[in-house]
């Protein structure tokens, strides 16, 4: 095989020219103080470095969402704080005018009072952080949470309902999203109203005319109170959650006619028990 002197050459002039590339890298890297320049340099060390740095870029959001949490926390502190202030004012006031010995224009004073102790909740109510941001209006940050109408308040921010943080809030939780959108009023009207359904299912009972019917009677009382018991128990904690819906007012449609079905057996248990005399054991 011949060789020619133009194969020396061209591999020399080859040589001559990765030495220099490697000493221009080296000067770079001097002069730089960073080893990694791009991918090519090192595959493997260039993914641990962009993982490290996602790691520090998340370290950092961390620190930075612990700061402002640590913020805003200290900002309701101080909300609630001066909430509970004006709470006492207002049952001083209270106290102070269920004197009898007042005269109608204390009594208009201490109303006038207590009308601008309302405010100042609601001024308390609607405080933003330093950012401008509603701190008691949840996700919903650029809503004012708490407006008058007229001798009502209502909360306009964001819910745990509305933002779907309660799990199955239209049927199994429905009582949590009732109690939530409707307070402790709303919450007592419903188990006032089912308390009545068990009151008149008792009146069948005590009136049916016969053991079956009376016992009929009060097997769906049973049941009923039951499921009010379960629902309500499983949403206040105190008992297991089973998806036992709540009657009349869990959305489903075969829960709402075996419960219409029910009532009517106890009405037709109550009509026929009306106006005829009972066997002597009933």
């Amino acid at each position: 095989m011949r060789i020619a002197t133009i194969t020396f050459q061209t591999n020399a002039t080859s040589q001559m020219n990765n030495l220099q590339a490697d000493l221009a890298k080296t000067q770079n890297d001097l002069a730089t103080g960073t080893r990694l320049h791009s991918a090519a340099d090192d595959p493997a060390a260039m993914s641990q470095v962009n993982t490290l740095n996602v790691q520090m870029s998340a370290s950092t959001q961390y620190v930075t969402n612990g700061n402002y949490a640590t913020s805003t926390l200290q900002l309701e502190e101080q909300a609630m704080s001066d909430a509970t202030n004006t709470l006492q004012s207002a049952r001083d006031l209270a106290v102070e005018a269920n004197n009898p010995a007042l005269s109608a224009s204390q009594r208009a004073d201490i109303a006038a009072q207590l009308q601008q102790q309302l405010q100042d909740l609601i001024s308390i109510g609607n405080r933003v952080d330093g950012s401008g941001n509603q701190i008691f209006a949840g996700t919903a940050s650029n809503t004012v949470p708490f407006s008058q109408n007229g001798t009502t308040v209502n909360y306009l921010g964001a819910t745990q309902t509305s933002l779907r943080f309660l799990p199955e809030h239209a049927t199994d939780f429905v009582f949590a999203s009732l109690a939530e959108q409707r307070g402790f009023f709303g919450a007592g009207v419903l188990l006032m109203l089912y308390l009545l359904v068990v009151w008149r299912g008792l009146k069948a009972v005590a009136g049916a005319r016969d053991p079956y019917s009376a016992i009929v009677a009060g097997g769906i009382i049973f049941a009923f109170l039951f499921q009010i018991f379960v629902n309500v128990g499983m949403t206040i904690g105190i008992a297991p959650v089973t998806g036992i819906p709540l009657p009349m007012v869990s959305v489903g449609g075969s829960s709402m006619i075996a419960n219409l079905l029910a009532i009517g057996v106890l009405q037709a248990i109550y009509v026929r028990g009306r106006g005829r005399t009972r066997i002597a054991r009933w």
